[in-house]
């Protein structure tokens, strides 16, 4: 291309410098003219003459071509070269062609509908509005993101204690989940691309935010990351805050390509993946972007459950950057997850196959046998195995997700956030064995209304039992006590009763839709409701009685998103 605009812009230099120019034909006479034979005559002269011009013109076009062919190896020199580093190797009279080219700068990428072009930047605005309204049939306390792992039992948490919430409906208006993100793009060569994403919601909540006059919730990153994307090697270089890369996702392993259930729900549905963290993440893309293989290493963290050997930590309260509130688990490597993902074509139809693999540290500091003074520390490597399927089962009518997650020490990957850890009875972790799944069909009813239903489930199993001076030790405990979950007042349950269980298993089904109502130039607004019935299931103990809880939640939104 470069050479092919080279000769164009030499072709003139060559004929002014030849002396050839263009001149208008005469004009062919009228009817009223000269006779017939004269003016067959003077076209003939006036053929000779053009033809005798094009004989120039292809001379001196041949003349240009055998000089520009001496000149511009050694003119272009190696591939990529700018143009000064080589304008000594040019002739004097040929240092014009060569320096005109040169001003004409390479193919900018095309810019999407809401991208501005800023100096060498593009930057493209998102994120949209949300006006939204919660029902639920037990009583959370919960925003727009509702905790699968704190639905209420009907009974009584400790002596004399009444979980009254359990007995009372919710109903709250948000509008927290409105989101704000920016990407900036800009090209550092031929073939390597700048990113920078950031991505903001308003679900953060200090001490001072509250539901009652103000409503002063905080903006909070969802993500925030930098990439080097290098097109012509297929490699694809992440840094900061992202999806994990053990998500779900939807083309290859791209950011901002993450697939999850289109909910309402800001902690989607149980079964699904969701983790959102720091990482650094290398990716590979093979057979023309069919296949691509990714490594990351995220930053880690073991969230606990059961009772707590005495001078047996896993964390300690936040300090600097972080709330003294909350605890901060020990770590000592970040969580390395590997995964391949293929996309395809089978039968008139797409799809995108992925598994992937997890590797992640757990560490505690207790005392060293019965020696209080004498401690040690502990770490235990663990993991486990998941993939996904995004398909289409009728081409754009019907698609089919499904995906699932099967280890030790990755509860806090899912969306019920379950433990990933439990103690023994002499201080030492036990990761805990999980297994998750989600299902789901989203049917593209019209241009305009997409349905939806998902089912998903995570469950935990027991795993370092023990009772040890009266203490029950580890997950699914048998001498814990769920005989008073399903009473409201203590003295209705059985004499000493307690409801003081553990979960094993979080199970959801929901429905719903999306109408968009209006698509333009302005943006787009659409509408959306979502029911999701979800049980929680707690471990049998004494007696072999388990606890059970339900929760019932009606959802709508009403968003626009403008870009």
């Amino acid at each position: 291309m470069r050479r092919l605009l080279l000769l164009t812009l030499a072709v003139p230099i060559w004929l002014a410098e030849s002396g050839i120019g263009w001149a208008a034909p005469p004009s062919v006479a009228s009817n009223t003219g000269p006779s017939t034979a004269a003016q067959i005559a003077g076209l003939k002269a006036e053929n000779a003459e053009l033809k005798a011009r094009v004989d120039a013109l292809t001379a001196a076009f041949e003349r240009t071509q055998a000089r520009l062919d001496q000149v511009l190896p050694a003119a272009l020199g190696p591939a990529g070269a700018a143009p000064a580093e080589v304008s000594a190797t040019i002739p004097p009279d040929k240092a014009q062609v060569v320096g005109v080219a040169a001003a004409f700068p390479e193919p900018q990428p095309a810019l999407g509908p809401h991208t501005i072009r800023f100096g060498g930047l593009r930057f493209t605005p998102g994120g949209f509005f949300e006006a939204a309204d919660i029902e639920r049939s037990r009583n959370m306390v919960s925003d727009i993101g509702t905790n699968w792992n704190l639905i209420p039992f009907a009974g009584p948490a400790a002596a004399n204690t009444v979980q009254a919430a359990a007995h009372s409906s919710e109903n709250r208006f948000t509008s927290r989940q409105s989101r704000l993100s920016g990407l900036i793009e800009g090209e550092a060569g031929r073939n390597l691309t700048l990113g920078l994403y950031i991505e903001l919601d308003f679900q953060a909540a200090a001490q001072t935010a509250n539901s009652t006059q103000s409503n002063s919730f905080n903006p909070r990153v969802r993500e925030g990351y930098l990439t080097f994307d290098w097109q012509d090697q297929g490699l694809h270089f992440l840094a900061g805050q992202n999806w994990s890369l053990a998500d779900l996702n939807g083309k290859g392993i791209e950011p901002r390509t993450e697939v999850v259930p289109g909910v309402i729900d800001a902690l989607l549905v149980p079964g699904t993946n969701l983790v959102r963290q720091p990482q650094v993440r290398l990716a590979k893309a093979w057979r023309d972007d069919s296949l691509w293989t990714a490594i990351s290493l995220e930053n880690p963290a073991t969230t606990t459950v059961g009772a707590v050997p005495p001078n047996t930590t896993t964390a300690a309260p936040g300090e600097n950057g972080f709330d003294v509130a909350n605890l901060v688990s020990i770590n000592r490597y970040p969580d390395v997850i590997g995964k391949i993902a293929f996309d395809g074509r089978s039968l008139g139809r797409t799809f995108h196959l992925e598994g992937y693999g997890i590797l992640t540290n757990q560490t505690d500091r207790h005392p060293a046998g019965s020696d209080a003074n004498n401690r040690r520390t502990d770490s235990v490597w663990t993991g486990g195995f998941g993939a996904g399927l995004l398909a289409e089962l009728v081409p754009r009518d019907l698609d089919l997700q499904i995906a699932g997650l099967r280890g030790r020490g990755v509860g806090r990957y899912s969306a019920a956030d379950l433990p990933a850890a439990t103690f023994h009875a002499d201080g030492r972790l036990d990761p805990v064995p999980q297994t998750n799944w989600l299902a789901g069909l989203t049917w593209h009813v019209t241009r305009r209304l997409d349905a939806y239903g998902f089912a998903g489930r995570e469950q935990q199993d027991a795993t370092g039992v023990q009772t040890l001076a009266g203490v029950n030790y580890g997950l699914g405990n048998p001498g814990l006590d769920a005989r008073a979950c399903a009473f409201e007042v203590t003295s209705q349950a059985p004499v000493g009763a307690l409801c003081s269980v553990q979960t094993r298993s979080i199970q959801q089904e929901t429905a719903g839709f999306w109408w968009r109502g209006a698509d333009g130039s302005y943006g787009r607004l659409q509408w959306g409701l979502q029911y999701s019935h979800t049980v929680r299931t707690s471990f049998a103990g004494l007696d072999n009685v388990a606890a059970s809880g339900a929760e019932d939640i009606v959802m709508t939104s009403l968003r626009w998103y403008p870009f």
